[in-house]
């Protein structure tokens, strides 16, 4: 009986050649079975068990005989082992492969489906994927255009199943940061050009151009290039400019000239320029009721460290009331305009403070200071003798005795407004007219005590009158024609809701002042179509404001 088949045994004692051809047939199966042993103990199934399982499926009636040569489809000889053929996943899209089947077993006894296996990043077996050790160093196309380049492959390769679609195309590696573009007309400017263009760019402007390139960056931080500087949206943004201005010691010498805005503007930007620009020469902080919070303490630490400080506009700074509660008495300070514009706070103590710290003054802004009278504006000339413009609009509480101390500042001053201050007439500015006589600018609009008298005596006394705004005054031809023939240089001229004026004294003027720039006749009833002709005639650059729809 045959131990490796026991179907084989039947016919052993008729037939000995079928006995034979049967031995061999198990020599045959067991030669087989014994090379696929990898396979049977990976399948964790030992030899011997596989020999008893076939024996036991072969004794459900196959036979073999020489009557029946075909052997069973377990008793068939298995192919030869091959090695697992795997299709590597893609080294540029790392796409997951799926197994293959061996060549030549898509279907049939000996095939079976191989298990997913991933080895560690074997080589590709196609050509067209595989990237050489050193690349040859891209090309040098325009920095504006995108190109792509195909991956080289052999010629005549080709692979069956790879995927010819847009992982195939790779971009050129990127330029590195801060090269210079080959085909920029600006690599042929020099550096000191680009400083002089810079320097007409604002604060704004200059950041934006620092990050355009590493060479941009260097020459738009360059020191001279930040003399002036402006700043809005509260102290962060000043704290991180003066940060990255400063130098190694920690102050920036180049700042002269600041102007902050914006919301959110505290004493601390005062702090901060204070420490750190000790060279500032011009500030000027644009702020309104609730939105800077600027006061006296940021002032006195501002003007206390800054000795070369001589333009100070505080405009819209309601908490300030005075600048020099600190500095001590036997120094002066070096400003010489001051500009405290709705500065609602200040009182006529502040200003005599203000006035007595600044004795060098050369231009006071007192708008709309509401608080001040006559006892302030009288510390003005007895400090400030110097003094060549000073503006009082809409100071309520200012009169003639007010106005009669301004005239003492005699022929130094240039520029007078008393605008809205309706307690002053003709009595003041005829005090104005006698001292000053120098004088270039008036404007009394809004004054209605004022009248001829007023208008004859700066005719009479003030030859170099350039401008004259007479607005809502009590005026007539009559000081129209003597205005003219005295003040023949005159720019500009508002006799604004001046009922008396009509087209006699509109046309003295147009004939006299030829160099007229400017004229405002709005709400004149008595200037008709005439008197703006004659204006258009003998004034061909004068600017004519009316409210008449028929002059034209």
């Amino acid at each position: 009986m045959c131990s490796i088949c026991p179907a084989l045994s039947l016919h052993s004692s008729s037939a000995s050649p079928a006995a034979s051809t049967c031995t061999d047939s198990a020599s045959l199966i067991a030669s087989n079975l014994s090379s696929i042993s990898p396979l049977s103990t990976r399948k964790n199934v030992s030899f011997h068990e596989l020999s008893s399982r076939s024996s036991a499926s072969m004794t459900g009636g196959a036979t073999c005989s020489s009557s029946s040569p075909e052997l069973p489809r377990l008793c068939r000889p298995l192919p030869p082992p091959r090695a697992p053929t795997f299709v590597a996943p893609c080294p540029l899209t790392r796409s997951s492969p799926f197994p293959r089947l061996p060549p030549g077993g898509g279907g049939g006894g000996g095939a079976e489906f191989l298990p997913y296996y991933s080895p560690p990043c074997p080589p590709h077996p196609h050509a067209a994927f595989r990237l050489e050790a050193e690349p040859p160093p891209p090309p040098t196309p325009s920095h504006h255009a995108y190109r792509t380049t195909y991956l080289s492959a052999r010629a005549g390769a080709a692979s069956p199943g790879a995927d010819q679609g847009y992982h195939t195309l790779v971009a050129p590696p990127p330029t590195p940061w801060g090269a210079p573009y080959a085909d920029s007309p600006f690599d042929l400017v020099p550096d000191i050009v680009l400083i002089d263009i810079f320097s007409y760019l604002t604060t704004k402007e200059l950041c934006i151009c620092a990050r355009v390139c590493r060479r941009w960056h260097n020459i738009a931080w360059e020191p001279r290039l930040w003399r002036s500087v402006a700043v809005s949206g509260g102290d962060r943004p000043l704290k991180g400019l003066l940060k990255r201005l400063a130098g190694e010691n920690m102050v920036c010498d180049a700042v002269e000239r600041v102007a902050l805005s914006g919301p959110g503007l505290t004493d601390k930007s005062l702090h901060l320029l204070a420490r750190k620009c000790p060279h500032l020469s011009h500030l000027r902080v644009l702020g309104s009721s609730g939105v800077v919070n600027v006061s006296n303490t940021g002032v006195i630490e501002l003007v206390s460290r800054c000795p070369q400080l001589v333009h100070l506009d505080l405009a819209g700074c309601i908490s300030v009331t005075c600048m020099s509660a600190q500095v001590p008495s036997a120094r002066q300070l070096n400003i010489q305009y001051l500009d405290l514009t709705d500065c609602v706070g200040l009182t006529d103590e502040g200003l005599h403070t203000v006035v007595q710290a600044c004795p060098g003054l050369n231009f006071l802004y007192l708008r709309r200071c509401i608080v001040i009278s006559d006892a302030g504006i009288k510390y003005i000339p007895s400090y400030c003798a110097q003094l060549r413009e000073l503006s009082v609009s809409d100071c309520t509480q200012v009169t003639d005795f007010g106005v009669y101390e301004v005239a003492k500042l005699g022929v130094s001053l240039r520029y007078l407004s008393v605008a809205k201050c309706d307690q002053v007439s003709d009595a003041g500015i005829k005090q104005v007219a006698r001292n000053c006589h120098r004088l270039r600018y008036l404007n009394s609009r809004g004054c209605e005590a004022v009248g001829d008298v007023s208008v004859t005596a700066l005719a009479r006394s003030c030859p170099r009158l350039r401008a004259l705004d007479l607005g809502k005054c009590d005026v007539s031809n009559h000081a129209l024609k003597l205005l003219a023939r005295s003040c023949p240089n005159l720019k500009k001229l508002s006799v604004k809701s001046c009922e008396l004026v009509s087209d006699e004294g509109i046309r003295e003027i147009a004939f006299y002042c030829r160099g007229l720039q400017q004229l405002n006749i709005q709400d004149c009833p008595g200037v008709s179509l005439e008197g703006y002709r004659a204006v258009k005639k003998y004034c061909r650059r004068c600017v004519i404001e009316h409210t008449n729809p028929g002059f034209c």
